[in-house]
This record gives structure tokens, sequence and C-alpha cells, in this order.
């Protein structure tokens, strides 16, 4: 029982890390997007 608690915590914090990386991921691409968006608005 607390050998599967254990993996089980382990794997969430694996899932968490990999979620905040691609949040990451994803905020940098909005970012990019939006410096686009603002460099159309300029013509």
């Amino acid at each position: 029982m607390n050998y599967t608690m254990k993996n089980k915590k382990k794997n969430q914090l694996k899932n968490q890390k990999q979620l905040q990386n691609y949040q990451r991921n994803q905020n940098s691409k909005l970012d990019e997007g939006n410096d686009d968006m603002v460099e159309d608005l300029r013509f």
C-alpha cells in the first residue's frame, strides 16, 4: 500500500513538472504571437 502511494506521488510530481514546462512553452509561444499581432497593428 505504501509503495503504491509513493509511486503515485512521484508520478504526480513528474506530471506536474511536465505540465509546468508545457505551460511555459505555451506562454512563450503566446508572447511571440502577441508580438506578431502588435507588429500587424502598426501597419
